[in-house]
């Protein structure tokens, strides 16, 4: 959402607060064993909110798992 990646630590302090989650386990390129279901990913190339580049590493890092699709002049919900 624009903010650089430290300002998300009061965010994930807050939610530490209040749930006992595990962040690292939200990483599915740290656990690809965890896996159980195939994934179909869409991102457009101008999507102003999530960066284009981590879509395309776990497409790239995770082949048998996601089947992966860049939509040219999409935006965040427009692909």
């Amino acid at each position: 959402m624009g903010f650089p990646s430290f300002a998300a630590l009061p965010v994930e302090w807050a939610i530490d607060a209040r749930t006992d989650v595990d962040w690292s386990r939200l990483d599915a390129l740290q656990h690809p064993e965890d896996l159980d279901l195939s994934i179909l990913l869409f991102h457009g190339d101008d999507d102003e909110v999530l960066p284009i580049e981590t879509r395309e590493d776990l497409a790239a890092e995770l082949p048998e798992w996601v089947t992966y699709y860049r939509v040219p002049a999409a935006g965040h919900t427009q692909s």
